[in-house]
């Protein structure tokens, strides 16, 4: 997940990082095709802006080897759009013009 870690909207989003952390602890685990899968939580910090955005998907892509990914913020997110569409990464995203959609752009999700 790219989300701001530091500054203003670090501090607002540590309390989710927290929930979200405890949360996967208790109902972190899913079972498909009678096979047991347990999340794993990665946070980056994407500074809310594009460059954060772009830098974060690089990271989650190519050195934690995600396979979809959630980035908040609009420009975190329209910046690791690209990568994501490139990489066949599935981008959950937040705050970003609903033309950013659309059958050119498979792998982006609101």
């Amino acid at each position: 997940m790219g989300a701001a870690a530091t500054g203003i909207y670090g501090a607002v989003f540590l309390p989710a990082k927290q929930a979200l952390e405890l949360a996967n602890e208790h109902i972190g685990e899913f079972t498909v095709a009678g096979e047991k899968y347990k999340w794993d939580l990665i946070f980056e910090d994407n500074g809310w802006d594009s460059e954060g955005g772009v830098a974060s998907a690089i990271k989650l892509i190519f050195d934690n080897g995600v396979n979809f990914m959630f980035q908040i913020g609009g420009d975190p997110a329209l910046a690791a759009q690209t990568v994501c569409e490139q990489s066949e990464v599935v981008l959950f995203t937040s705050s970003i013009p609903l033309d950013a959609f659309g059958p050119e752009k498979p792998h982006t999700f609101l």
